[in-house]
């Protein structure tokens, strides 16, 4: 019997062995993987060196930044010292008030100038009624019918002279309230929490000094004030018989702005031991000055107009304001980010601005003879 799926049945192996497909077990040719190498190695190259210049250029940033605003702190400081310069002072013909110590060095890359300014804690000043020199400590500030160094004023309730009371009140509540805690003389470098530095002034050798006293006294002779601190007097004070020309004495305070390195310092009545100074900013590379008065400045940001000790009377009838000048260097990462100019050096960051002390146009000529 003819079965048909006999003769279907001969053909199945032929038809399986021709029918499945061949099966293989090589992989990427060389070429292959030297090419995939290399445009992953490309890509990676630029993410990496993609995400190393957007670091440089965020910290970049963040240095400018920080520049600017360490300039724009010192700028703010001295603009406010320039401001209140004078202060309590519109009647005195003698202090200096604002002065420029100038330092221009040849190449005008490190130019360092100082700035100076005074202001009066309080209205009234003393005269100094007796001779004074190294080794004294007694101030003598009132006499009795002593026209030389006194306006003839009654004395306060207190038994002092009517400014001698105002010095008193003022040091005593300098600790933060209104008693008078210090009771007696204090020992000779036993300053307190109510002692006070004052500034004593030669209006005729243009000369001064700070002192820190600490108390007053009074008795049938006059008023005397009492030095703290054991500093020796840098000069010698003369009494004189005109009124104008005898020493005067000030509760006055005098800011010194000044470079140290590339340290912007701030130096308070002529303190300059390491743990009184203040350091206001860091990497500042120029501090410029220049006083502009009717008569015209230099075309220098730092003509040598006013030095230390020039009576502010000499020249605050053309004063016209104090240009301020404050550089410090672009700190970039990287030579492909720092700023440069057409020459290509390396271009600085700076500040300029101009102030103008708010008492300056009020200040007087006229003054006891």
């Amino acid at each position: 019997m003819n079965n048909p799926f006999m003769k279907l049945k001969q053909f199945l192996p032929r038809l399986t062995i021709q029918g499945t497909p061949q099966t293989t077990n090589q992989g990427f040719t060389l070429v292959e993987l030297i090419v995939t190498t290399l445009i992953a190695s490309t890509v990676l190259a630029l993410s990496l060196q993609l995400i190393t210049d957007q670091r440089k250029q965020f910290l970049t940033d963040q240095l400018r930044s920080q520049n600017s605003q360490t300039l724009r702190t010192g700028m703010n400081l001295i603009g406010d010292g320039i401001r209140s310069a004078g202060d309590n002072l519109q009647n005195d013909t003698e202090l200096p008030v604002i002065s420029v110590i100038d330092k221009d060095d040849s190449e005008n890359d490190t130019d360092h100038d100082k700035l100076i300014v005074q202001r009066q804690l309080i209205k009234n000043t003393l005269r100094l009624c007796a001779d004074l020199s190294n080794g004294e400590t007694e101030l003598t500030v009132f006499k009795p019918n002593d026209s030389s160094c006194t306006l003839g004023q009654s004395p306060a309730p207190s038994g002092f002279d009517v400014s001698v009371d105002v010095f008193r009140t003022f040091r005593s509540q300098v600790d933060g309230n209104d008693t008078f805690d210090t009771t007696s003389v204090p020992s000779v470098g036993t300053c307190n929490e109510e002692s006070v530095w004052a500034y004593i002034h030669d209006p005729v050798n243009k000369r001064g000094e700070f002192f820190n006293y600490a108390f007053e006294t009074s008795d049938a002779n006059g008023n005397y004030l009492h030095r703290c601190d054991d500093d020796q007097w840098e000069y010698e004070y003369e009494h004189r018989p005109q009124f104008r020309d005898n020493p005067k004495i000030y509760l006055l305070e005098e800011e010194e702005f000044r470079l140290n390195g590339e340290v912007l310092e701030l130096v308070k009545n002529r303190q300059d031991s390491a743990d009184d100074i203040l350091r206001v900013t860091n990497n500042i590379q120029a501090l410029e000055i220049e006083v502009t008065t009717d008569s015209g400045s230099s075309t220098s940001f730092n003509p040598d107009v006013m030095t230390n000790e020039t009576p502010w009377s000499t020249i605050r009838d053309e004063f016209q304001y104090v240009s301020v000048r404050l550089q410090a260097k672009d700190v970039a990462e990287s030579d492909l980010l720092a700023r440069k100019n057409s020459s290509g050096e390396e271009q600085e960051i700076d500040i300029l601005s101009k102030f103008f002390p708010r008492n300056a146009s009020s200040f007087s000529s006229q003054e006891p003879d």
